[in-house]
This record gives structure tokens, C-alpha cells and sequence, in this order.
């Protein structure tokens, strides 16, 4: 019985380790696409809105350093103001703000000062 217990674990771990890999993969290409598009592209501003929802959906949020926080919340706080916007342009200052905060936000991931932990990571 233990044998079919160990061969069980083994099977939920790599199906854990599958689902953390795609995710890191989704972030990964979020980030490329954020670092690397046109301003004006909407495939920036839907990367810009897709990683705030993944944020949004996450348990938690680490930060390496203090100071990474403030990049975090404003990163939260110009996607939210976007987001309340009645229409969507690209050219309105409120987009600027959430493009820049959405890079500097990408980097800071990229580089592994913030990390995004989900309820699945913890349990």
C-alpha cells in the first residue's frame, strides 16, 4: 500500500510541478510581451491587463525588498484606474501611467524581486 501511496505522491508532484511551469511560462510571455511591444500595440495593453488579473487572482504577492512594494501597489492602482475608465485609448495619460508601472512591475518579476504566489503554491 505504501508503494501505491509513493507512486500517488510522485504523480501529484510532477502534476503540481506541470501547473507551477505553465503559469511561470504565461508570466514569462506577459513580461516579454510588456518589455517588448509598441506603446501604442494592443497586444501591450492586453498583456497589461491579463497580468493584473493573474495578480488579482494570486494569494499573495512577495517582495524581496521593501521599497518593491511601492512599485507593486502602483503597478495595482493604474491598471484599477484603467480599468474604471469608460472607454479604453492608449493615448490618455492614465494609460501611460499604467504602461510604465506595468514595465517596471515586469521587471521587477523578471529579475525574481516580486513573486506571485497562488493558494495552490501553499498548500
Amino acid at each position: 500500500m505504501s508503494h501505491q501511496q509513493s507512486t500517488q505522491e510522485k504523480t501529484d508532484a510532477r502534476g503540481k510541478s506541470r501547473i507551477q511551469c505553465s503559469r511561470q511560462s504565461y508570466i514569462d510571455e506577459l513580461i516579454d510581451i510588456i518589455e517588448q511591444s509598441d506603446d501604442q500595440s494592443k497586444q501591450l495593453a492586453d498583456a497589461v491587463l491579463k497580468l493584473y488579473q493573474l495578480i488579482e487572482k494570486a494569494a499573495v504577492l512577495l517582495f524581496v525588498e521593501h521599497s518593491d512594494t511601492t512599485v507593486g501597489y502602483a503597478f495595482l492602482d493604474a491598471v484599477e484606474a484603467l480599468t474604471a475608465l469608460p472607454s479604453f485609448t492608449v493615448d490618455t495619460p492614465t494609460y501611460q501611467q499604467a504602461r510604465h508601472s506595468a514595465r517596471v512591475f515586469a521587471g521587477l518579476l523578471k529579475n525574481g524581486r516580486i513573486r506571485i504566489k497562488t493558494r495552490r503554491d501553499r498548500g
